[in-house]
């Protein structure tokens, strides 16, 4: 049988996002064209470990597509977890084509050649000399979106015993400059109004990714129209290099947003976290930053009922929201991640965790929303870069501030006045023509 049609199907965050996208490149040297599921050929399921209920959610699906007899490529960060979860993987969907390491999606374009050959069914990818090309070698050409994701490295430093996603991201390994700046030319080619640069850490700096303050500096230096958002970085790197990162948003082309997931501000549970910072140095952090920068938006993580948290540790967490008040705030309810040191761990009741949940969220949205009311009557630039409900468009102001507005079209820049705000996003009017 020869493949005509690929579904492929994305879960997790926005470098999973951009290894699918990778993913469509091959498709596309392969003259094949993506589908729907039910007219698919073939289905391939990039993955996400993150929480349990994502979990539970691909393992359904991988056995609904099973009960249907499809042919299925998984890939992603799922199967790689733990033997466990690859037992579990495969045991969903026992026919399946082949299981493909997220470090090595290049290798999908072998699979679909040697397709129609009875020997490629139930391959097990997970092997880089096996490659015919490096991920940061596949560029990013054929996507219709105003926002170009830039991958900037894969793994991480860190062993967080709540995490699973070392696991199968592996040790922390910046891309080459050149590959990047390449993406970067092919995005600004294109128009794009957003460069989203990404990784599990983007705070990582050591001898080999002095890399990321060369690209910065290469962004900044560019003529076109376009915003760059820098992605995650962590508390325990970004404190060694807090000045020399502040020093980047000097430049007009970065928005002024950081996202820095503090996951708990209680001494006790950071170090049952292995997270490598404390309460006081966050403090010192946010406190520089303010000082600095007063009116970068921050987005932080928090984790709520991690194991032995108890309601003094849960308190001072809340505290510290109340105290340094970011403008977003996402909370997790702990999960239970297979493969990771936390899960040796005992959980809490999960009645407490839902009551811990429901009183952050609370908290939450009162900070957010407050936070956005200070932006009511600021008029500037907005880059419309999503589709909202009833018609109405998303777009992001220099500051990362979601607006929405009526009407307007994806890709634009328009100049508009905030004239209103809720807890999640302000409302804005257009108050002149399009640039």
């Amino acid at each position: 049988m020869k493949i005509q049609k690929v579904f492929l199907r994305t879960y997790g965050c926005s470098f999973n996002l951009a290894d699918s996208q990778k993913i469509n490149e091959i498709l596309a040297k392969l003259n094949l064209h993506t589908t729907t599921e039910d007219k698919a050929d073939l289905i391939i399921i990039n993955t996400c470990a993150v929480k349990s209920n994502t979990e539970q959610k691909i393992i359904s699906y991988l056995k609904k597509l099973n009960e249907n007899n499809k042919d299925v490529i998984i890939t992603g960060c799922l199967p790689f977890i733990s033997k466990k979860t690859f037992v579990k993987v495969k045991s969903s969907i026992p026919n399946y084509v082949a299981i493909i390491h997220p470090m090595h999606i290049g290798y999908i374009e072998g699979i679909i050649e040697e397709y129609d050959t009875k020997k490629i069914r139930g391959t097990v990818i997970n092997d880089s000399a096996l490659l015919k090309v490096e991920k940061s070698q596949i560029l990013i050409k054929n996507q219709d979106s105003p926002i170009g994701i830039l991958q900037i490295s894969e793994g991480c430093l860190g062993k967080c015993s709540f995490c699973a996603t070392k696991n199968a991201r592996g040790n922390f390994k910046a891309f080459p400059l050149e590959n990047l700046k390449k993406q970067i030319d092919i995005y600004l080619i294109s128009k794009k109004k957003e460069i989203w640069l990404t990784a599990q850490d983007c705070g990582i700096i050591d001898t080999d990714s002095k890399n990321f303050f060369e690209l910065c500096k290469y962004l900044s230096e560019r003529p076109e129209i376009f915003f760059v958002r820098i992605g995650m970085m962590n508390p325990e790197h970004i404190k060694n290099n807090l000045d020399k990162f502040l020093e980047i948003f000097q430049s007009n082309k970065f928005f002024k947003f950081l996202h820095i997931p503090i996951q708990s501000a209680s001494n006790k549970i950071l170090n049952l976290m292995n997270r490598k910072y404390t309460r006081e140095d966050l403090e010192l952090i946010f406190q520089s930053i303010k000082e600095k920068i007063p009116n970068l938006t921050i987005a932080t993580d928090i984790i709520v009922g991690f194991p032995q948290e108890d309601k003094y540790d849960f308190q001072e967490t809340l505290q510290f929201l109340e105290k340094i008040k970011p403008d977003v705030i996402n909370i997790s309810k702990f999960s239970m991640r297979s493969g990771t040191i936390a899960k040796k761990f005992k959980p809490l009741d999960s009645i407490e965790i839902k009551e811990r949940s429901k009183k952050a969220t609370n908290l939450v949205s009162e900070i957010c929303f407050e936070k956005n009311k200070q932006w009511i009557g600021w008029e500037g630039p907005l880059i419309l870069d999503e589709k909202g409900k009833n018609l109405s468009i998303m777009g992001r102001n220099p500051n990362y501030k979601c607006v929405v507005l009526n009407n307007g079209t994806i890709g634009e820049i328009r100049n508009v006045k905030i004239i209103a705000a809720e807890k999640n996003y302000c409302l804005g009017e257009v108050i002149n023509n399009k640039q």
